[in-house]
């Protein structure tokens, strides 16, 4: 089985997406201190996690293991954010 140029193109376009979100990570932990960057920079962070689900699909039909557990943790963070507006708040008698 040989690797095709699309699929290494691919996988340069998923590590960038990484590259660019631990950026954005590093970003929000260093300028924790400036109000105006840390919203510049979570408002960026929470709109590149939304790719993880069209990016991690096709990792896994691709069967590149490796990249698609890299992947994984930008949707747990996708889940992790938007987790509490799916679930009810509690009713007060």
């Amino acid at each position: 089985m040989t690797d095709h140029p699309s699929r290494y193109r691919f996988e340069v376009v998923c590590a960038t997406y990484l590259a660019v979100i631990v950026l954005l990570v590093v970003l929000c932990i260093v300028f924790s201190g400036s109000n105006a960057l840390i919203g510049i920079a979570r408002t960026a962070l929470v709109a590149m996690l939304f790719p993880a689900l069209i990016l991690l699909p096709i990792t896994l039909l691709m069967r590149s293991w490796r990249l698609s557990g890299l992947l994984l943790l930008p949707l747990i963070g996708l889940i992790m954010v938007y987790a509490p507006y799916f679930v009810p708040r509690a009713q007060t008698p």
